[in-house]
């Protein structure tokens, strides 16, 4: 999870390498802003749980959870 400001409308492309290396290791990232998470904490939580029960979910097939 990655919460971030407004200096990431400056770096995607860095973002982008970034996430491409981690998705190489087998992680998601899921990205929020510092707004969403200040103003709509819950909805923020919300879309936490979401991802990870989908990824065990999908993981529960193959015996292993991988974010």
């Amino acid at each position: 999870m990655e919460v971030g400001g407004d200096i990431h409308d400056l770096q995607q492309e860095e973002d982008e390498r970034r996430e491409k290396a981690l998705s190489a290791l087998g992680l998601r990232v899921v990205r929020f802003g510092n707004d969403e998470v200040m103003r709509n904490l819950s909805a923020v939580v919300g879309k936490i749980k979401e991802t990870v029960d989908m990824l065990s979910s999908t993981s529960s097939n193959r015996g292993k959870i991988q974010p």
